[in-house]
């Protein structure tokens, strides 16, 4: 699954707020995932604002900053490939096998897509908080 973000920050096109923001970037990534790489050109964060249940999900974001055409400032876009762990296909072929006790499936599933889906949500709000923190103190 794809999920993609991005930002607008409005702050006068110079290598010096170039900088700036990717030390910012890199800083708000770094705090919110487990393993933060940065690139010369990106960003490389995995299993953000990691929790119970994200051992359901793999969750990998890479974050790339280009100046804007009118050089008014710069466009941010995370792009995050979202897709389910090891773990997750283990525990969904248990709920599959519990088919037999209908409340035994029903929990079972519902748990595991429950926390997968929390999870997700989990992510797509750590990446936008991070995105507007830097946008807040460029700006």
């Amino acid at each position: 699954m794809k999920l993609s973000f991005a930002e607008k920050i409005n702050t006068p096109v110079c290598e010096e707020k170039e900088n700036e923001i990717k030390v910012l970037l890199f800083e708000e990534f770094r705090r919110i995932s487990d393993n933060c790489i940065d690139g010369q050109k990106y960003l490389n964060c995995s299993s953000i604002n990691a929790s119970f249940g994200s051992i359901l999900r793999n969750d990998s974001t890479i974050i790339t900053m280009k100046a804007r055409k009118k050089q008014d400032g710069y466009n941010i876009v995370a792009d995050t490939e979202y897709k389910p762990s090891g773990f997750f296909w283990i525990f969904f072929v248990i709920d599959i096998l519990l088919i037999e006790t209908i409340i035994g499936f029903v929990l079972g599933m519902g748990i595991t897509l429950g926390l997968y889906f929390y999870n997700k949500k989990l992510v797509a709000e750590g990446i936008e908080t991070a995105l507007r923190n830097v946008k807040n103190q460029i700006e």
